[in-house]
């Protein structure tokens, strides 16, 4: 069975990562979904805390301090529970209803 884990960068997205994530958390091909939290200076990481304590297959890690990019993709890399990963954008950028279009091109690749 194919368990997905979709990773997501976050820094300073409050405005738009609450959508994002309703998206992605309600998709019935997610497993887990990590958001990496880069250091925000808004109200990111509260947001992200009230909402992984009503759905817990959301997990959130904090990098202190700041380190980009590439590093939170890292981050969430390590801690991936999933035999497939996905990576997505906050701010909505990337559609999850393109997940299944992924996943549907993956085997043999």
């Amino acid at each position: 069975m194919t368990k997905i884990s979709c990773i997501i960068p976050a820094f300073n997205e409050a405005p738009r990562i609450g959508a994002v994530l309703q998206a992605v958390l309600e998709h019935p091909m997610i497993h887990e979904v990590i958001v990496v939290d880069d250091g925000s200076t808004d109200t990111t990481g509260d947001l992200l805390q009230r909402i992984h304590h009503t759905n817990p297959s959301l997990r959130v890690l904090t990098l202190t301090p700041r380190s980009g990019q590439s590093a939170a993709f890292e981050a969430g890399f390590r801690i991936a529970r999933g035999n497939m990963l996905i990576t997505m954008d906050a701010d909505g950028q990337n559609d999850p209803a393109d997940i299944p279009h992924l996943v549907e091109y993956l085997p043999g690749h």
